[in-house]
């Protein structure tokens, strides 16, 4: 079972967010956030074998994927890393990855896999910046989130008091490449019980660059973000396969109550396509271990980041993360 934290912050109703321009890392028109289901309702897999159809439902951004569109999100370290301090990019850049995941991406919950790092809220193993400038917490290079996801949800809440009222938060990073799109995200509030708003519909764009897409936020209530730590070391399996369970049950449990985790290591392949693939399993019970692993690998690919062969997998990242997911099959879901 995760350590969790849950920040309580009262928010405004969020509905919609619209997309508006390219934003660095992937924010685009053209990776949008699928439309919403109900809590118990799962959108069907897609045939593996449609590279397009996959990617429309899969792509999330450069650094991320669905896993389940909609409902599991997938990623890097969403903050800044080791090598960011020395190549870049900004801290405004990934002040601005935050913001993507919790408000373009709906995530209600952000699942922390690395062993390296202590959880998100505990302050007291986090250090000061090495650059004065900066107002963030470090450890051994990485640039803690935490602040980062509260303020974006807040700064949301703040920017469109009324219901029903639309405001722009500008993200102050650039596409990579020296574009000049401002990186504006409209957030229009409202309570989502209208026919165009309550049943989740996306509302499509024409396409990257003809216009704007609109995708439904999902709800976080008065609950605000939590924050949860299952430490694993990196390139390892869990522990065991009942600790791993433990995680898998929580996971579901969110997932059918309607929230939206965002789960990820460092590169968020390993220990993430560890996990992703037995969630997967168990979400899907028509999937076997081998098929649930050849989809993780697939939707991790629609991030576009690694050049590697079809016939190589890369998510899960090693012989011992795939053996366990196999066993995980075999002993806790009871099928190969």
């Amino acid at each position: 079972m995760s350590t969790s934290t849950r920040e309580a912050i009262p928010l405004s109703p969020l509905s919609r967010l619209r997309l508006e321009e390219e934003v660095e890392d992937g924010l685009s028109t053209q990776a949008r956030r699928p439309a919403q289901t109900s809590a118990f309702d799962l959108p069907k897999l897609v045939p593996i074998e449609d590279e397009d159809l996959v990617y429309k439902n899969h792509h999330f951004a450069e650094r991320a994927n669905w896993l389940v569109p909609g409902k599991v999100l997938l990623g890097k370290y969403p903050g800044q890393i080791p090598a960011d301090l020395a190549t870049g990019p900004t801290v405004q850049i990934a002040r601005d990855r935050v913001l993507d995941i919790v408000l373009r991406g709906g995530v209600t919950d952000l699942y922390c896999l690395q062993a390296e790092l202590p959880p998100q809220d505990d302050e007291s193993q986090w250090g000061p910046p090495a650059d004065k400038d900066d107002s963030g917490m470090f450890f051994s290079g990485f640039r803690a989130y935490r602040g980062d996801a509260v303020a974006a949800v807040a700064a949301a809440a703040a920017a469109a008091p009324a219901s029903g009222s639309a405001a722009t938060l500008t993200m102050a990073s650039q596409v990579e490449g020296g574009s000049d799109h401002n990186g504006n995200i409209a957030v229009n509030v409202g309570a989502d019980n209208s026919e165009e708003g309550g049943g989740g519909e996306k509302k499509q764009g024409r396409g990257p660059g003809e216009g704007a897409t609109e995708v439904v936020l999902g709800a976080r209530g008065e609950e605000g973000l939590a924050f949860h730590h299952f430490p694993i070391p990196d390139l390892s399996p869990a522990e065991n396969t009942e600790i791993l369970a433990g995680l898998v049950d929580e996971l579901e449990a969110l997932v059918r109550s309607g929230k939206v985790p965002f789960i990820h290591c460092w590169a968020g392949r390993g220990r993430t396509g560890l996990i992703a693939s037995c969630l997967l399993g168990r979400l899907y019970p028509e999937l076997s271990a081998e098929q649930s692993l050849n989809r993780v690998d697939r939707y991790y690919r629609t991030r576009g980041t690694v050049a590697i062969g079809k016939s190589s997998r890369v998510s899960p990242e090693t012989p011992e993360q795939e053996e366990q997911v196999r066993l995980f099959f075999k002993q806790v879901l009871n099928r190969d």
